[in-house]
Formats: structure tokens, C-alpha cells, sequence
């Protein structure tokens, strides 16, 4: 998670941030959850699909990159293909307290 917002947020955004995690790694992820989730991505993968930047960022490094092919060929079934219950297996592990980091980055200027 991250977020730009005044210093004086941060506190509330990494508490709200760590009840999630925990929330999540309890289980409990709704379909209805993962769908809003997962429909900003799936969005954005359509708008790409139209828009000439996107195509030039893949040609562009194609060569180098031929993984890149790929992934993009499979990213919307990917996306589409993760189950509430993988989410969950990945929180547990990856949202464990002992293992939970935060980072703030803050500018000295005002």
C-alpha cells in the first residue's frame, strides 16, 4: 500500500494499513472485494490495449525483453484468474506481523 498525503496522515494510513493486513490474513476476502480490486487493473490492461504508448513501451523493449511478450499476452487471464482463497495463502505469509513493514518518505522541504 502506499500513499502521498500530508505527514500528519501517516500514523492513521499505517494503522488502517496494518488492520488490513491483519484483517486479510485471517481470511475472509469477499468475492465482491476482489472484484472491485481486481476491476481498476483489468481496466487499465483495456485502456492499454488502445493507446499507442502502451504498444511503444512493449516494441521498445521487445528485443531485450522478450519475456515481456509474454506477460503481456497472459496478464488478463492471470488477473483474472486469482481466487479469493490465493489471496488469502499469500496475506498469511506475506502480511505476518513479524515480517509487516512500514516505510515513511518524507521530504526535509516545505
Amino acid at each position: 500500500a502506499s500513499i502521498t498525503a500530508d505527514p500528519q496522515f501517516f500514523k492513521a494510513f499505517e494503522k488502517a494499513s496494518k488492520q488490513i493486513a491483519a484483517d486479510m490474513r485471517k481470511g475472509g476476502i469477499t468475492q465482491d472485494e476482489l472484484d472491485r480490486a481486481r476491476k481498476p487493473v483489468l481496466e487499465s490492461f483495456q485502456r492499454g490495449e488502445r493507446e499507442n504508448g502502451s504498444w511503444l513501451g512493449l516494441v521498445a523493449r521487445a528485443q531485450t525483453e522478450d519475456y515481456r511478450l509474454d506477460w503481456r499476452r497472459a496478464r488478463t487471464a492471470g488477473y483474472e484468474a486469482i481466487t479469493a482463497d490465493e489471496l488469502e495463502t499469500m496475506a498469511a505469509k506475506m502480511f505476518a506481523p513479524d515480517t509487516l513493514h512500514v516505510v515513511s518518505i518524507v521530504s526535509d522541504r516545505e
